[in-house]
């Protein structure tokens, strides 16, 4: 289903990702470090890129986030309320 969302967001936005599985398998083992931001597209263009590529994706969000009327969305994207 992810991967389904991915692809249609990117190809109606018109952004390509390569995908390399040598590349893919050494990035299931990293870390991401992403500040500042420096628009709101920042968030739906990462998770394309990685649900795309298939990598299982968690991030550390405001707990606040995670809680309430969009908790589940945020909690579904992989979100880890700190």
């Amino acid at each position: 289903m992810k991967k389904i969302l991915a692809k249609i967001f990117l190809g109606i936005t018109g952004w390509k990702i390569p995908v390399d599985e040598e590349q893919i398998q050494r990035m299931k083992h990293s870390v991401m470090v992403a500040a500042p931001h420096t628009s709101n597209w920042d968030f739906p263009f990462a998770l394309a890129a990685f649900w795309k590529m298939g990598v299982d994706l968690r991030y550390f969000i405001k707990s606040e986030y995670t809680r309430g009327p969009f908790g589940w969305f945020f909690k579904w994207t992989g979100a880890l309320g700190v």
